[in-house]
């Protein structure tokens, strides 16, 4: 759940809060998968700074059995599906934004998509592989020695 959503946050040019801190992996289909030592990764999490946990719902029951002294200060999210994860660590993004914010390197790929396909035509690109932000190396020379 960390890396997918360190992930985002980079493409996204949103940057996460450092206090909250998670845990878990992500199934194919975006449910968030049981992990082990929760009460150990909530110590470490509450002593690095974080104030929040999100963790998979499946762990619920671990999480009710930490003790109390050591979820003050902390608050538990139990996450079932990555959605829950996103709309809670991105609730303040510019939709708006994120949706135009790679517009224009999408349109010079496209660009450059169109203008590899016209040079693959006239026998100059790349074997019709077409590859954004690619340029192809130029032709060798041919040895006519053979």
């Amino acid at each position: 759940m960390a890396l997918a959503s360190a992930l985002l946050s980079l493409a996204l040019d949103h940057p996460l809060g450092a206090t909250v801190a998670m845990t878990g992996e992500i199934s194919l289909n975006g449910k968030i998968l049981r992990i082990g030592g929760l009460r150990e990764k909530t110590i470490a999490a509450k002593r690095s700074g974080a104030t929040t946990i999100l963790f998979p719902k499946g762990n619920l029951a671990e999480w009710e059995d930490i003790p109390q002294f050591i979820k003050d200060g902390i608050e538990g999210k139990p996450i079932e599906q990555y959605d829950e994860a996103y709309n809670f660590l991105f609730k303040d993004l510019d939709r708006l934004r994120a949706w135009t914010l790679w517009k224009d390197e999408l349109e010079q790929a496209r660009q450059l998509e169109i203008a590899e396909g016209k040079a693959a035509e006239n026998g100059n690109g790349n074997g019709g592989m077409i590859m954004p932000g690619v340029h192809s190396p130029p032709p060798r020379p041919v040895d006519r020695t053979l």
